[in-house]
């Protein structure tokens, strides 16, 4: 019978196989991709909030 493995464990052995640097890399990079889901939006002008009053009369 045929064991499907994981994402995570394929992951976590191959990283086991790497150097001290390559490790630091990869988590660099897991790090990157995950601040490219948190960017963070500033309000501009236009996005300034507004009254319910001055959106009615828009």
């Amino acid at each position: 019978m045929i064991q499907a493995v994981s994402k995570e464990q394929t992951i976590s052995e191959r990283l086991q196989t790497l150097t001290p640097q390559q490790q630091q890399s990869v988590l660099d990079f897991i790090e990157f991709l995950q601040s490219q889901n948190q960017k963070i939006e500033y309000p501009t002008v236009e996005d300034k909030p507004i009254s319910a009053y001055e959106a009615a009369k828009q």
